[in-house]
């Protein structure tokens, strides 16, 4: 057993099995990317990384499991199922490369839409695996795939075990517990939410994870919370022009990185950290000049400007390159209202479930739980 010390949990607590993935190269490499990716340009407190989420993920993780087996022992929860939760906890996001989403959701689907590893979650499990394998740890083949179905859970996953790290289907999980605390904490931004006490008074209701009806409030600002991270932090005007301006450094140095010719190679991407901006930097490869050019403007702040619409009329330059950027925000499960997804249960009948209306949360309901927000930038041609 080890304890180490966050500033949002304070001391947590990691046993042998899970120090035994921490202190492999595979697991430290989390250090180098950035939680919020290309945030980090934008916002100088987002400097924290994939490495010290995973960490409180998996502590959250374990706790909630620990909870319910302490006040529900008809679950019949082992020790044993503890530890591969936290586990899970622990590794969901070691498959995230150079600057987190954007690889995924900008480069990935830019290059390859259908790549059997897509997704970071995918990248996860493959991971994993290959790290068990690699350093002869002590999992079964089954405990192995349990973990991947927690991390990152098929159709078939349907009951309470599968809804601790990752929930599909309302999104209440110890992922979302410890991102929207630490982000927040980071940028500076007074966001709360009181996930402890979810924790600590979740209830299995017919294998699935139920909250009191009391803290109905408290779930919905869960969701609006995470819309507020996303609208005014993630999806910031400044920080897609950046991540327009880094995959053009990434698609123009794209035959020098071997992207695409390693993109069914699991270990390829064990290489890939944010630390690619250096590489790219100062390597002497003549066919790097382009990237090297739009590197020195990100680097001397000479962003690619984010105009208005009534703006596009005013472009004076046939040298500048209109870029159209649409992004969906929404409350956590597109155009529906996502409390309408959670089962609740009264502390005068601890076995029965039921879901409510967002009427019965709040008299101010929102017409539509999406949005599209489109916005336009400029590049000029180098």
């Amino acid at each position: 057993m080890k304890l180490i010390f966050d500033p949002i949990h304070k001391y947590m607590e990691f046993e042998k099995e899970l120090l035994d993935v921490i202190d492999t190269y595979e697991f430290q490499r989390l250090r180098y990317i950035k939680q919020l990716g290309l945030c980090y340009f934008v916002f100088p407190g987002a400097s924290h990384n994939r490495f010290e989420h995973s960490l409180g993920v998996a502590h959250l993780s374990h706790k909630m499991i620990k909870s319910l087996q302490m006040r529900q022992p008809e679950l019949q929860i082992t020790d044993r199922q503890c530890i591969l939760i936290k586990i899970a906890g622990l590794v969901h996001d070691i498959g995230h490369v150079c600057f987190s989403h954007f690889f995924d959701h900008k480069l990935l689907s830019l290059l390859d839409e259908d790549n059997i590893y897509k997704e970071h979650e995918d990248r996860s499990c493959k991971i994993f695996e290959f790290i068990v394998n690699k350093y002869k740890l002590n999992f079964s083949k089954e405990e192995i795939l349990f973990v991947c179905n927690l991390i990152h859970p098929k159709k078939n996953c349907k009951g309470f075990l599968y809804q601790i790290v990752a929930n599909a289907k309302n999104g209440i999980d110890c992922d979302k517990f410890d991102y929207l605390v630490r982000d927040a904490r980071n940028i500076g931004l007074e966001f709360t939410i009181d996930y402890l006490r979810l924790i600590d008074e979740c209830r299995v209701i017919d294998d699935e994870i139920c909250y009191p009806d009391k803290l109905k409030f408290n779930i919905y600002n869960i969701f609006y919370t995470r819309y507020r991270l996303h609208k005014q932090i993630y999806t910031h005007p400044v920080v897609h022009g950046l991540e327009y301006m880094i995959l053009d450094i990434l698609i123009n140095a794209k035959d020098y990185l071997k992207i695409e010719e390693n993109l069914n190679n699991i270990e390829y991407y064990l290489t890939l950290t944010d630390n690619i901006l250096d590489k790219i930097r100062f390597s002497e490869d003549k066919s790097l000049n382009i990237s090297k050019k739009i590197l020195e403007k990100l680097y001397t702040r000479d962003i690619y400007k984010f105009i208005e619409e009534d703006e596009i009329k005013n472009l004076s330059s046939k040298n500048d390159i209109l870029i159209v950027d649409e992004t969906k925000l929404s409350l956590s499960k597109g155009n529906i209202n996502p409390i309408t997804l959670v089962s609740f249960y009264k502390k005068s009948d601890l076995n029965q479930k039921f879901s409510i209306k967002m009427k019965d949360v709040s008299g101010l309901v929102p017409q539509s739980c999406e949005e599209v927000v489109k916005r336009y930038f400029v590049k000029a041609i180098l």
